[in-house]
């Protein structure tokens, strides 16, 4: 037994001092939906493997907030993830990359012009190399915030509806 708890939502994706996360929890916690925010102080490497791995719903959104190299790299392990449990459980997940960082002089996060091109070339290598993954099943690619928040609500009730076929299923 696990000392983790399945959530409906994994929030991953950038971090930081990113607000990305602040209207889908408003919108969760309304819904009664639970989630995983891995950007916290008490942040476990341990649950957060975990929880990539086992929540219904991942939203992986790469922001052009940073210059998001671990979030591009997660997003790959995270789709190898969906895929090799395709199977065996129903995860779906939701990928939105921003299509590149723009030079900011007054932030200290995005004024390396080094850094911001080896992002955009990162970004445009992960975006061009998951093209190929559009028709697979559970893997859902979007263009921006909002539609990342639409789909998962959308897919929030699919889980709902396939844990009460399951439920059915086992009576």
């Amino acid at each position: 037994m696990s000392k983790y708890h399945v959530k409906t939502v994994g929030l991953f994706g950038t971090c930081g001092n990113s607000k990305w996360r602040d209207p889908f929890i408003k919108r969760f916690n309304e819904l009664g939906i639970s989630w995983y925010n891995p950007c916290r102080d008490d942040w476990d490497p341990a649950e957060d493997s975990w929880q990539l791995k086992n929540d219904k719903i991942i939203l992986m959104p790469v922001t052009d907030e940073t210059y998001g190299t671990g979030t591009l790299s997660e997003s790959a392990f995270g789709i190898v993830t969906t895929l090799a449990s395709i199977y065996q459980k129903t995860t779906k997940l939701v990928i939105y990359i921003a299509p590149e960082v723009k030079y900011d002089p007054n932030n200290p996060q995005l004024n390396n012009e080094t850094a911001i091109k080896e992002s955009n070339r990162a970004r445009k290598i992960v975006s061009e190399h998951i093209k190929i993954f559009h028709n697979l099943p559970n893997v859902f690619f979007v263009n921006n915030l909002d539609e990342m928040l639409s789909i998962s609500e959308k897919l929030i009730k699919l889980c709902e509806l396939e844990d009460e076929i399951r439920e059915m299923l086992t009576k």
